[in-house]
């Protein structure tokens, strides 16, 4: 009895160490094996792709490279548009600058254009031809047969072409006299080619009708009135038209000189 309950003791103890040795080995075998080289690591979820393991950590490495890749593309689009603005702007600045430029460039022309204009006609006033009245008198006056004589000169630097005058002679009481009919065609004469400082003269016989006795006193004392006018027509060479006119008086309100010359009117006198 002894040694079957000594050896009934000893098979418990053993039945019980033996569970327990299979508990624990049992533990053991649940808990994965890792080998001593192998290295673990975290799962870093900034940076999914690194050690992407599962499916999910697959997909969110793909949305997170979209993610990524949507992120550069707003930061590239956001560099283009500000490339964008830039040239844009300096666009702007090139056509302001330009306009600008065309506007300075139109006032230039515009008022190099007037200087060359102005230029022009000074030189033009310079050089043209002048042909204006020199002088006139009566001749013989206390004779039977006085006559008229005046001259006209060309004070420009260039000679006058095409030269033509038309002087007329009016007696009247009317020494204020204001409106004269226009020269007759007869009296009309050509000249042709007047050069700088050259004049010509033109006579006209006062005896037809002549002038009597009575006509000269009235002359002389203020009572009556002689004009002489008429008209010079000539081109410069510029090939410009010009016209000079002219009126000139002796008696009336006048001062007679002791040559008989005629003294110019307020009126009638005007040249082109």
């Amino acid at each position: 009895m002894a040694i079957a309950g000594q050896f009934g003791h000893v098979g418990t103890a053993e039945i019980h160490s033996r569970t327990q040795y299979e508990q624990t080995q049992a533990q053991k075998s649940e808990l994965p094996t890792i080998p001593k080289h192998q290295e673990t690591r975290a799962w870093d979820q900034k940076q999914p792709c690194d050690n992407p393991e599962k499916r999910e950590q697959a997909d969110l490495c793909q949305q997170w490279r979209m993610a990524k890749a949507t992120e550069e593309l707003v930061t590239l689009t956001d560099r283009q548009i500000r490339l964008t603005n830039i040239e844009i702007f300096a666009l702007i600045v090139a056509i302001c600058f330009t306009a600008w430029a065309a506007f300075a460039a139109g006032r230039a022309a515009s008022a190099a254009e007037k200087t060359v204009g102005v230029a022009k006609e000074t030189a033009e006033r310079e050089l043209r031809a002048y042909i204006n009245y020199k002088q006139g008198a009566i001749g013989r006056f206390d004779s039977g047969r006085p006559f008229a004589e005046v001259s006209f000169q060309n004070y420009g630097q260039t000679p006058a072409y095409d030269v033509v005058g038309s002087v007329e002679v009016k007696f009247t009481e009317d020494i204020h006299m204001d409106s004269f009919p226009e020269p007759d065609q007869k009296s009309r004469k050509q000249f042709g080619v007047l050069g700088p400082t050259a004049f010509y003269s033109s006579v006209l016989t006062l005896d037809d009708p002549s002038l009597t006795q009575t006509q000269k006193d009235m002359l002389l004392n203020g009572k009556a009135a002689l004009f002489v006018y008429g008209s010079v027509n000539y081109k410069d060479v510029f090939d410009r038209p010009r016209t000079t006119k002219f009126r000139m008086i002796f008696g009336g309100d006048t001062e007679i000189s002791d040559d008989f010359r005629f003294a110019t009117c307020n009126k009638g006198n005007e040249a082109t």
